[in-house]
Formats: structure tokens, sequence, C-alpha cells
């Protein structure tokens, strides 16, 4: 029964259902004005250099199918 506790702990069991997707959505407000930040960096990147975007992806070992944040 103790470990069944420290989870309920870990995951903030007292939380109502609406304070946890309220979480999350925060969450994924400040992931995606992130992901916004560093596409835009990336991008200004590929200017400066003449190259289009995927190759600054491919230079950076990155996906371009992936996410930003997650490189293939």
């Amino acid at each position: 029964m103790g470990e069944i506790a420290d989870l309920y702990s870990a995951t903030g069991a007292d939380e109502t259902a609406s304070e946890i997707v309220n979480r999350h959505i925060r969450y994924l407000h400040r992931y995606n004005e992130m992901r916004d930040s560093g596409l835009g960096m990336l991008s200004l990147l590929a200017e400066n250099k003449g190259l289009t975007l995927a190759q600054i992806y491919k230079e950076r070992g990155m996906n371009e199918t992936v996410e930003l944040w997650f490189p293939g």
C-alpha cells in the first residue's frame, strides 16, 4: 500500500481533473512558444546562410518530420 500512496503523492492525486487539464494546457502553450522561437531562430539561420530550412535540419542532424525539440 505504501507504493500506491507514493504514486498518488507524486502525481498530485489531490488535484481535480480540471486543474490537471488546465496545467497541461499551460504546459502546451509554453512548449509551443519555445518551439516557435526555436523554429524562428533556425529560419533566420537558414536565411542568413542562404539555405533552406530542410538543409539546416540536415546540417544539425535533425529529422525534418520530427518535432523541433526531438532530434531524429
